[in-house]
């Protein structure tokens, strides 16, 4: 049990009489005394109860609650008692405010597709809308006398503060501001009403007279007033800021001291063990972007980095390729005779055509980057193909055949989707793509699109609301018996529903096979479906539901052929607290074998003479998403800038496992990959390659994935209920894989193993780690403290990476900027130079206050470990810029080093291979001109690189792409 004293964004709601208060702290609803300072918690830990409101009687608490995986109003009486669940279902309710008679309850919902303003009705439970707009309004209070309703709207320039008037309905807009505006309050003379508005660094309290339009500021700009409704009660007003509850009288600032105490958990368990060097040969588990042929004879599929075709009535595989570039999407001719897929073959991207009778491959046709999906024409003329720009941006082409030319029928769409698939008649084109519930928050679910081929004319089709289509990505929609049957993935299963005329869903859906599926594929005449079951292919029959079980005979095992190699070092940084001078490190296979004194041995080919240098062990990114879809380049990219070892924390998992495969079979130049699958969400989502949860059973299924695939870790995600993240912990635990999330509390309590981002996505609207204006409060790092997390920060998506450009522009002068990165990295850094350069003492106090986060964490003995959410940041590059703000935040040279290499590999369990440089551990280490103790930023001098034993000088990793850039030119 720990108790705090100073909470973040919390909120409270202040007894008409004034005898007690109610306060959320962390998801949890306390009650507390007039006279009191310990407060005594009101509801359970699981339910992330949020914004108290107290009837006019004083009797009963309102609150939001995310109990049930949406978030509700809920009601509780003020002694605990009689906990109640006002609202229910797929929408989300927010911001509950009592009418003056207590009969009625204000509300914000999305129910509409916007935010809109709803009232609950105590005694029949009838919910109606009050607003009806296409923007998004939120933040509604009753006035005083209950006449009208106080809210919030924000539109595409602005935000506005209104008032309705009941009865009428009328609308009048009081203010409105560029900057954001939330939580109005009125005063007990209704004449009056209190708002925060929020601009970058300020956060403050503010009333405006409702005649006059006067506005007044109540609090000053160094207060960090948190964005919640104030109570204003005769001769006294009460909100919650710089950590505490405040009261106000007659402009004198009170502040309220309280004390609530939370139950913390440390979760002890067996951690899974890695063996990173394994000897025997093992089974490929990584099978990406199957396909089953049209005559049902032949899949095709990704392996070990290649292409691959296996006969089903045979043994036998085809190697289609074998090289070291990337290749994906492999997509049959409907006449079953030819095998397109993409590779960036001479690190261009284009789509190649593999002759299976002859084994002869032709490329068809440059395209802009690699595609997210391929598919044919019913007539084999054309070839539809997606490609993914992040989550915000998808774009659909079409490739003549004949003629290798590309269009685009649309403008890029608002979010990536799935891979494409076509209507039997070869015109309209279907596949899945995220659909926000409201514009007011990111997350939604999975629709199918319609889009016509030629006109580029989009729709989108009709079906159930619970009813999200796969994980989008490789999840494709199938159109099959004339297009009048849907085959698709949804909650883990393979499931058809019948369709109209219109391609919309009129039926109830069946499942076809129920244990975990993914990546469907299906023959020419519609009978036989291959999919994904975590590690095996099956294809099943749809006549009779038969199921058969495909094998594929592959083996992988790592690569060492490598030659012995002595190092002579004139400083070696062990990272195990010590250093040592004029050291032979000796290597053998893939391991330090020795580390001894230097003597004038005989020199080989074999020989690195560091006398002058130092060496360090090999970096660690513990937060970077990735995807073969970056190509080879990707591998590059890392390496160059030390990055020996990489952590993934979301992405697609057979293509994680088939780079990772791939990676330690020695078939692409890679570091080594630590990964999870798709984070696990709850029934609204946002990024691609995320399922919709909405049941325990759901995500069981998705937790067979993780065991069969051998996950390194699980990751959760925000909108999942805490009754389901301690499922996935508990199951996770058993496994021995640790689980990471952007959750604070409970997950102290579950005993989940480590934090992501100093601030991160809330399902909230706002992060429990940090306020608007960037500050965190003792309950924060105490937290992590107390509960044994690693802390991942990734400072520099927020303000990190601006600033130390900003402060180092040198750095874009790099070679390994020029030749691995295009000209959108340089020209979007310049761009955030610029951002700071025009307001360089707002940046400055912004980056103090959010790595006064990290400071605070490491004072409280936390484990940081560093990590960068790339690819919001350049790969490689972007670690090392992480690391320079640690240090800039206060953090040692020294301190810095461990975050991403002794700390890192803590992390990993894999403390006795990575990270430090001693006898015995996996030889992956970097060979530096300057010393990183003195000065971190000499992390940039690097000569070489070890990679498992292997010497990679830094000329050899960029001389492909140095000839690529001259070729070009």
């Amino acid at each position: 049990m720990v108790t705090f004293s100073e909470g973040t964004n919390i909120s409270v709601a202040v007894s008409p009489d004034e005898d007690f208060m109610v306060f959320d702290l962390q998801g949890t609803l306390f009650k507390k005394g007039k006279e009191k300072i310990q407060a005594q918690p009101l509801t359970g830990h699981f339910m992330d109860a949020r914004q108290p409101d107290i009837s006019p009687d004083g009797k009963r608490i309102a609150f939001q609650s995310y109990q049930d995986g949406n978030w509700h109003i809920w009601s509780v009486n003020q002694d605990g008692s009689n906990l109640r669940q006002l609202t229910a279902g797929l929408y989300d309710q927010r911001e509950p405010h009592f009418a003056p008679n207590g009969s009625n309850i204000v509300f914000s919902s999305d129910q509409s597709g916007t935010y809109d303003i709803w009232i609950h009705n105590e005694i029949s439970g009838d919910l109606s809308p009050l607003t009806s707009s296409d923007y998004n309004d939120y933040g509604p209070a009753y006035s005083y006398c209950g006449d009208a309703i106080a809210f919030v709207r924000q539109t595409p320039d602005q935000w506005e503060l209104n008032i309705i008037s009941l009865g009428s309905n009328k609308i009048k807009t009081l203010y409105h501001s560029p900057a954001k505006i939330y939580a109005p309050s009125w005063y007990s003379n209704d004449s009056i009403i209190s708002f925060i508005e929020h601009d970058w660094l300020v956060s403050q309290l503010k009333s405006i007279d409702i005649k006059t339009g006067e506005v007044r500021n109540i609090t000053t700009e160094e207060e960090d007033v948190f964005p919640f409704r104030a109570q204003h009660r005769s001769d006294a007003s009460y909100y919650t800021s710089d950590g505490h509850i405040t009261k106000l009288v007659s402009g004198q600032k009170q502040t309220i001291p309280f004390e609530a105490t939370l139950p913390i958990d440390i979760n002890k368990y067996k951690r899974k063990e890695p063996r990173l060097v394994e000897a025997q040969s093992q089974k490929v588990k990584g099978i990406h972007c199957p396909q089953l042929s049209p005559d049902g004879e032949k899949i095709s599929f990704i392996a070990l980095g290649d292409v691959w075709i296996k006969h089903l009535n045979s043994d036998e595989l085809i190697r289609v390729t074998d090289d070291s570039y990337v290749q994906l999407m492999p997509a049959w001719h409907p006449n079953g005779k030819t095998l397109v897929y993409a590779s960036d073959k001479g690190n261009r991207t284009a789509l190649w055509e593999y002759d299976i009778k002859n084994a002869k491959t032709r490329k068809l046709g440059h395209i802009t980057t690699m595609p997210s999906g391929v598919s044919f024409s019913p007539d084999g003329g054309k070839i539809a193909y997606t490609m993914a720009f992040g989550p915000r941006s998808g774009r659909l082409s079409i490739m003549d055949y004949n003629t290798g030319e590309s269009r685009s029928p649309r403008p890029s769409f608002p979010y990536s989707t799935s891979a494409p698939s076509w209507h039997p008649d070869g015109q309209y084109i279907l596949m899945s793509m995220l659909q926000p519930y409201s514009g007011l928050y990111r997350e939604g679910i999975a629709r199918n699109i319609i889009i016509d081929s030629e006109t580029g004319e989009t729709s989108v089709q009709q079906a159930p609301p619970d009813l999200s289509f796969g994980a989008r990505t490789n999840d494709v929609p199938l159109l099959v018996d004339g297009g009048k049957t849907l085959v698709y993935i949804s909650r883990g299963q393979l499931k058809e529903v019948q369709l109209d005329h219109a391609l919309n869903v009129i039926g109830k859906e069946m499942v076809i096979f129920e244990e975990l599926s993914d990546a469907p594929s299906i023959n020419k005449s519609g009978d036989k479906i291959l999919v994904m079951s975590g590690s095996q292919l099956k294809i099943i029959n749809r006549s009779d539901g038969s199921i058969e079980n495909v094998a594929i005979d592959l083996e992988y095992q790592h690569s060492s052929d490598h030659p012995s190699l002595t190092i002579h070092a004139g400083t070696v940084i062990t990272m195990n607290n010590e250093i040592l001078k004029n050291q032979d490190i000796i290597i053998k296979g893939q391991k330090i074998m020795q580390i001894v004194p230097h003597e004038d041995r005989k020199q080989s080919l074999n020989f690195i003479d560091a006398s002058n240098q130092f060496v360090i062990p090999g970096l660690i990114d513990m937060h970077a998403h990735q995807g073969s879809d970056l190509g080879t380049s990707l591998g590059h990219k890392w390496l160059a800038w030390g990055v020996t070892s990489t952590r993934d924390p979301a992405t697609y998992p057979y293509d994680a496992q088939n780079r990772k495969e791939a990676q330690i079979n020695g078939n692409i130049l890679h570091p080594r990959i630590f990964y999870t699958g798709s984070p696990i969400d709850g029934n609204r989502v946002y990024y691609n390659g995320t399922y919709a949860q909405y049941s325990e059973q759901q995500i069981r299924r998705e937790l067979q994935r993780s065991e069969a695939l051998n996950y390194d870790l699980i990751k959760t995600y925000v909108r999942l209920p805490d009754s389901l993240q301690l499922l996935v912990i508990e199951r996770a635990h058993q496994l021995g894989l640790p689980v990471t999330s952007h959750e604070l509390y409970p997950a102290a309590l579950m005993g989940v193993d480590g934090v992501e981002h100093i601030l991160g996505t809330s399902r909230r609207g706002y992060t429990p780690k940090m306020s608007e204006t960037y500050k965190s409060y003792s309950d924060v790092p105490t937290m992590m403290a107390t509960a044994g997390m690693t802390f991942t920060p990734t400072i520099g998506i927020y303000s990190g990476y601006n600033y130390m450009l900003f402060k180092n522009p040198d750095l874009l002068d790099e070679q390994r900027i020029e030749v691995l990165e295009g000209a959108y990295v340089k020209s979007s850094a310049r761009a955030g130079i610029k951002l700071v350069e025009e307001s360089p003492a707002e940046y400055e106090i912004m980056f103090r206050r959010q790595s006064e986060l990290i400071q605070k964490a490491y004072e409280k003995g936390v484990t940081i470990v560093a990590g960068t959410d790339s690819p919001i940041l350049p790969y490689g590059f972007g670690l090392f810029i992480e690391l320079m703000c640690y240090q800039e935040a206060g953090l040692s040279p020294m301190e810095v080093l461990k975050t991403a290499t002794v700390n890192a590999s803590k992390a990993l369990n894999t403390s006795d291979q990575l990270g430090q440089i001693k006898v015995g551990m996996i030889a992956d280490l970097l060979i530096l001109n300057e010393d990183p103790t003195r000065n971190i930023k000499n992390l940039k001098t690097i000569d070489r690189i070890i990679l498992s034993g292997k010497v990679l000088p830094m000329d050899e990793l960029l001389l492909p792409f140095i000839e690529e850039n001259n070729d070009r030119e």
